[in-house]
């Protein structure tokens, strides 16, 4: 029986009913294959580990997650080492790991644990505390202001399988090993009371109700209230009652440097209070603001997100102050209309302004904000332009734009954006143009016009985007695609979906590194300059279902497609077809126009679709 348990009730915070719980072992020839999955990387064990590996994995009890923990272990410990010094690493692991009963996880995490070096421990006992299920970018910041080099230590945890770093960017961890590093924080680390993450025992330590008492859920100690160093994170909230900190109150914590807060209002001077914070997450309940030299000078995380604050918030002027500042996160607030100035901000990276439903404007002073890389006003339904001034943030890299049902107005000289690298317009259906000077966006490799109905036609400067790989415009108002696109020499995706594009251009075979083609429902799209595409010699995807293409061109059979999907009710005619394909999907009146698939060797996937007639009346009405 493995116990959560033997962390305590009072670490772990847990009601009595989920304290234990039954973690069984594998199967023993199971756990050995994962145990060298993550200790060699294969399939089975070099000879002279065999036994080795049968021992550990046997002490460990074939328990799921301390096998993969330890397999991992070894094969980062031991991967640049000679082959008697990595024997003699596996020698001392299994030698500690029976030094004393192998309790449950708990002994392999340690032993792990233990021989990372101190930075990658602090950001492990970071992640166990605060930062499980969050996206990493705003914590790699702090982390690299603080000197932690984020990037080595992410990497290391994610081999010895602390931590995955999720497809959407978020931190996860097993639930056993995130009480193992609450554990250690409670228990182990030499310096308690380091991270406070219940807010319960957060609203005590600032109360200070004791200078020596062990508190309720957590076994911290506080020798006096007017000094704590060793508190360097704390997360606490109101509970739904009235409640408030004043600067006094934060004297005692002076290395604090992740600071999250919820409903709580700040009273007093911080003139020289919290220099060592990086991190500040205030939910802002009440409009009034009453701190004074409320400005911190490493800040570079400010996150107000979901607040009560309006245009003429007091903590404005004196955020100004705040000149490292790298993130300003206003996401959800609903009862802003005009950003604040950013004339002093100008180290600011990223500026998320998400789902700010009612924001009309943004200040000219964004354009003071050189370094800035992302701008994210998704949500932002009342915008419907963004200001002349962005086009001049040379470091702009991304803008993640809303879904707006208003007209949105692009800056005119948005070419100017050299470092942009992507630009989606999904559903702007009142978007009538893209600005003229696009082309000058050099580096674009993705751009989206999904649903904008009222963009009738691509900008001839369509063709300078060099580095474009993706092209949707789909669902789109475009009737035609210009000669030039056939410039795009790195587009690799073109999808066309639902337009009333009726032919493609004659410059189409010019696009060499493409390899996805999608014209379904492009019902009007006929047979014109088809033939072009034979010379799409990477071409791996070809969709022209539902469209009015007559005749496939021979050259297709010279073509290494996998996916080929054609369907029209004027199909008549589809030669020979590449040996290559693996899925075919073909809807016609008459199936004889279709060569046997027999030639087609890898084919794993063959779907035909005879029209009928009243389906035929049907698709015209279309």
């Amino acid at each position: 029986m493995a116990q959560v348990g033997v962390f305590s009730k009072e670490v772990l915070n847990q009601p009595e009913g989920i304290l234990r719980y039954e973690v069984c072992g594998m199967r023993f020839d199971l756990a050995l294959h994962l145990f060298y999955k993550h200790a060699f990387r294969s399939d089975s064990a070099p000879k002279e580990y065999g036994a080795l590996s049968t021992e550990i994995v046997r002490t460990v009890g074939m328990l799921p997650l301390a096998v993969a923990v330890i397999g991992s272990n070894l094969f980062d410990w031991g991967k640049d080492l000679e082959h008697s010094d990595k024997r003699e690493v596996w020698d001392e692991t299994l030698k500690k790991l029976k030094e004393g009963p192998f309790k449950d996880v708990q002994d392999t995490l340690m032993i792990s644990y233990e021989r990372l070096e101190d930075k990658h421990q602090e950001i492990f006992l970071d992640i166990a505390c605060f930062f499980i299920t969050t996206d990493k970018t705003y914590p790699v910041i702090m982390w690299k202001d603080c000197g932690y080099f984020p990037s080595i230590a992410m990497r290391v945890l994610s081999q010895r399988s602390f931590i995955k770093i999720k497809e959407d960017n978020r931190f996860w961890m097993h639930d056993q090993v995130r009480d193992f590093g609450r554990y250690i924080v409670l228990q182990i680390y030499p310096r308690k009371f380091c991270r406070v993450w219940i807010p319960k025992d957060a609203l005590k330590l600032l109360e200070g109700k004791s200078s020596v008492k062990r508190m309720l859920h957590a076994q911290y100690r506080v020798c006096h209230v007017q000094r704590n160093e060793d508190v360097e994170a704390l997360s606490m909230t109101s509970d739904g009652c009235s409640r408030s900190i004043e600067s006094k109150e934060l004297v005692a914590l002076p290395n604090l440097r992740f600071f999250r807060m919820k409903g709580i209002d700040i009273l007093g001077n911080f003139k020289n209070l919290l220099l060592e914070l990086r991190w500040f997450s205030w939910e802002i309940t009440h409009k009034e603001f009453y701190a004074k030299s409320f400005h911190f000078p490493n800040l570079v995380v400010l996150d107000l997100s979901r607040s009560n604050i309006e245009d003429d918030w007091g903590g404005w002027s004196q955020m100004q102050m705040t000149k490292k500042l790298k993130i300003l996160d206003l996401t959800d607030c609903t009862k802003l209309t005009r950003t604040p100035d950013f004339s002093n901000f100008t180290s600011l990276e990223t500026l998320v302004l998400a789902r700010c439903s009612n924001l009309i404007a943004i200040h000219p002073s964004i354009s003071k904000l050189q370094l800035l890389e992302t701008l994210n006003v998704k949500g932002c339904g009342s915008l419907q332009e963004l200001p002349e001034e962005v086009s001049s943030l040379q470091s702009l890299k991304h803008i993640i734009m809303p879904e707006n049902f208003q007209p949105l107005k692009l800056p005119e000289r948005f070419g100017n954006l050299k470092s942009l690298l992507s630009l989606r317009l999904s559903l702007h259906p009142k978007m009538c143009r893209l600005p003229d000077s696009i082309g000058g966006a050099m580096n674009i490799t993705c751009l989206t016009l999904r649903e904008c109905v009222g963009i009738k036609e691509l900008p001839s400067s369509i063709g300078e985007l060099k580095m474009l790989e993706e092209l949707d415009i789909s669902n789109s108002g475009i009737v035609e695609l210009p000669d030039l696109i056939g410039n795009l020499k790195k587009l690799r995706v073109l999808a066309l979906s639902r337009t009333k594009i009726k032919e493609f251009p004659h410059t189409i075979g010019g696009l060499e590194m493409l390899e996805v083609l999608d014209a379904h429902k492009a019902w009007d799209l006929t047979d014109k300059n088809l033939e072009e595409i034979g010379k799409l010699f990477h071409l791996k995807t070809l969709i022209l279902a539902f469209t009015s293409v007559s005749r496939l061109p021979p050259e297709i059979s010279r073509l290494h497609l996998q996916k080929l999907d054609v369907g029209s009710i004027d199909l008549q005619q589809v030669p020979s077809l590449p040996s290559s394909l693996k899925f075919l999907v073909v809807q016609a009146m008459d199936f004889s126009v279709v060569p046997h698939p027999s030639s087609i060797t890898d084919l794993e996937q063959l779907e035909l679709y005879r029209f009928s007639g009243t389906m035929t009346q049907n698709l015209k009405q279309l």
